[in-house]
């Protein structure tokens, strides 16, 4: 979790998953580790990212150019406890959805790369007079952009 910087940052973080060997944090950097086996570490990022946000920048410091929270008062941050295994349901709920999200961002990628490639080849075949106003005008566009 965030200690300082920007208002809306304060108190901000996410699920640390080791992705790097040996790595250290800032000291700006609240470690949380969460005890109660009920409460997902994930559901608790997400509403300390949400609701906990709004609670941070309320109960933050600012001076001229930076915003701060003491680890003291966001020890007092409340914090939602689901019922016994809800926010496992939530949290395996909200990375389907994200999963869902990430390969239609990948699908919309591709598609827009498709786009690209084939207005460039309609524009080639056009600009060089090889348009024929013929069903097979798609095939040589096609040819064209490699796709």
């Amino acid at each position: 979790m965030n200690e300082g910087g920007d208002r809306d940052k304060l108190a901000r973080g996410w699920v640390w998953e080791g992705q790097i060997h040996d790595c250290i944090h800032q000291n700006h950097v609240f470690r949380a580790r969460v005890t109660d086996p009920d409460l997902d570490p994930y559901f608790l990022s997400w509403t300390t990212n949400t609701i906990g946000g709004r609670w941070a920048e309320r109960n933050g410091r600012q001076s001229v150019n930076l915003a701060s929270i003491s680890l003291r008062t966001v020890r007092l941050m409340p914090v939602v406890v689901p019922a016994p295994g809800a926010a496992t349901r939530l949290v395996r709920h909200f990375h389907d959805q994200l999963r869902g999200l990430d390969r239609l961002q990948g699908e919309l990628e591709s598609a827009a790369k498709r786009d690209r490639l084939l207005r460039r080849a309609l524009l080639t075949a056009a600009f060089s007079g090889r348009l024929t106003a013929v069903e097979s005008d798609l095939d040589l566009i096609e040819e064209l952009a490699g796709v």
